[in-house]
């Protein structure tokens, strides 16, 4: 049995229509982090990649978020720990954001003996 190798003027094809989905895509989700750093009892702030009708944290024992006015969400650090921020927006897309709360050292120094 024969195989089929694609032409070169096809693969050129498919790959500039990659090209042409990534950069129509690539916006729309490039400005969200997958993964957010926040010291425990601090806040970050950062822009989301759509208006998301929700988005809760998993553990809000870990971290909190709030949506704010401006098209961003701000994760506060409760304890030290991680969780995940889930959501979607209005078309029911969902956003999974990692967090990771870590231990303010200015608040709470060790000590060396």
């Amino acid at each position: 049995m024969a195989h089929h190798i694609p032409s070169k003027k096809l693969l050129r094809l498919l790959f500039a229509g990659g090209l042409v989905l990534a950069f129509i895509a690539g916006p729309a989700f490039s400005q969200t982090p997958e993964e957010v750093l926040v010291r425990e009892s601090r806040s970050v702030t950062f822009p989301l990649p759509r208006q998301l009708q929700l988005l809760e944290s998993e553990d809000p024992s870990v971290a909190v978020v709030e949506v704010l006015a401006d098209g961003k969400a701000r994760v506060t650090g409760v304890s030290v720990g991680s969780t995940r921020l889930v959501g979607r927006d209005h078309s029911q897309v969902p956003i999974v954001i990692r967090v990771r709360v870590v231990r303010d050292e200015r608040l709470s120094p060790v000590k060396a003996h």
